[in-house]
């Protein structure tokens, strides 16, 4: 069946089998079924109109696109997904870019990106199956949504997704439903320098996520000036960190979707001019810091981290539920501004690990360390940073629990700090 210049659907059924070819297809409220095994080849472009009876594509086939994909219609476009998604959209023009666009967004059964640029102009599209990346897929400000829980709904073959923007209002960010799964995703992020993904950022749920709905926002993008902005949206400044010593970078995952946060790791790749270009960094000391909603800084939760410097990549293991962060980037910390504190005790008197205390390798000035059970009661505190807690509470040994510590100190820098954290105290034989 071939179909010559401009296809109009109107309130009928059309129905593909098993190889269909059009230039464009308009559909103003119509039916369409691509049947499994069957092909749709259109050369321009695909529009889904509002009319009397919003347009509707029941995707069993496949549709081959030359052109944009516009949806203009409420229902997002495919109807009667199953719960395995067999219908599958291409994009496959190898020479002009190719936009998912129009004033409503469109939910995908599976979607594959090859040959030229990809431009997402509709925000909060996305795809119930796999997002096949052979293309480069810009993001351009807007959200893509992986309905997909599996680390396998991106089927990456190359190129990269673009989340930053070449103007300073905004990014664009991959919308990943991972639910409760505890797995390993990787988002290959890249930088626009070259075809390959060289911002690959690597996320790890070790325990599940509240509720099976919830999912994480993924983005990066360069800052474009010597202070470091643009901030990251609800940040006001890098305090209390010297702009000179930051990446010029952020990281975005936001986990706003879930009430309960699970424990997770990350794995975050820079590159070298994210680093370089005149900043006061060593790279070898570079440490991962995130911006704390709480007192609207970057130094609630202490830099931490390991950097390797051969890979360009920074991890950040075992990130707990409460220390959850939307906003991130690095810091080159001075050796003299590091401190160690431990996370279990074993107050038990065998001479081993017998006392909680931070290990400091310098002195810090107006020092107090507080130390709280779980419902909020100060167990220990002490102004002195060579003492420690033995565990003894109200003339006895507290309880085998998780207790929260808070740190407050001035640095050589004249900056006051605060930091928390959490222990365990271990009773063991």
């Amino acid at each position: 069946m071939k179909k010559i210049g401009r296809l109009y659907i109107s309130l009928w059924l059309f129905l593909f089998s098993p190889i269909s070819y059009a230039q464009h297809v308009v559909n103003n409220g119509g039916s369409i079924i691509v049947s499994l095994g069957a092909y749709m080849i259109v050369g321009g472009n695909f529009i889904n109109k509002t009319a009397a009876v919003d347009g509707k594509v029941d995707l069993d086939g496949t549709i081959l696109l030359n052109g944009d994909f516009e949806n203009y219609s409420s229902n997002q476009v495919f109807v009667n997904q199953e719960a395995f998604p067999d219908g599958q959209v291409v994009l496959r023009n190898t020479v002009a870019p190719q936009s998912i666009k129009g004033d409503q967004p469109v939910h995908f059964e599976n979607i594959a990106m090859h040959g030229s640029c990809k431009i997402l102009e509709s925000t909060n599209s996305g795809a119930s199956g796999v997002l096949t990346l052979d293309a480069v897929f810009k993001l351009n400000r807007n959200n893509f949504i992986l309905y997909n829980s599996s680390p396998s709904a991106i089927n990456y073959v190359s190129k990269y997704l673009l989340s930053e923007s070449n103007s300073l209002d905004g990014y664009g960010t991959l919308d990943w439903r991972i639910g409760t799964q505890t797995n390993q995703y990787r988002v290959p992020f890249g930088s626009g320098d070259g075809n390959n993904a060289d911002l690959e950022l690597a996320y790890c749920s070790i325990t599940a996520g509240m509720p099976s709905s919830g999912g994480i926002k993924f983005a990066t993008y360069p800052t474009y000036d010597m202070l470091n902005f643009p901030l990251p949206a609800g940040v006001v400044s890098l305090d209390p960190y010297n702009a000179l010593k930051v990446a010029n970078r952020y990281w975005i995952t936001n986990a706003d979707d879930y009430f309960v946060k699970p424990l997770s790791s990350l794995i975050f790749e820079y590159r070298d001019i994210d680093v370089e270009g005149g900043n006061d960094i060593v790279e070898s000391r570079l440490k991962a810091i995130r911006s704390s909603d709480g007192d609207i800084s970057w130094k609630e939760v202490p830099p931490s981290g390991i950097v390797n410097i051969d890979n360009n990549t920074m991890s950040v293991l075992n990130i707990p539920q409460n220390d959850w962060r939307t906003n991130w980037t690095m810091v080159s910390i001075e050796e003299e501004g590091e401190f160690w504190v431990p996370s279990a005790y074993t107050p038990n008197e065998d001479a081993q690990n017998d006392v909680f205390i931070p290990v400091f390798g310098f002195e810090p000035e107006n020092y107090a360390l507080f130390v709280y059970d779980r419902w909020g009661e100060i167990v220990f505190s002490t102004n002195d940073y060579k003492k420690g807690w033995d565990g003894i509470y109200k003339s006895k040994l507290a309880k085998q629990d998780v207790y929260v510590w808070k740190i407050t100190m001035t640095k050589s820098d004249g900056l006051d700090y605060t930091y928390r954290g959490h222990f365990s105290l271990l009773l063991w034989e």
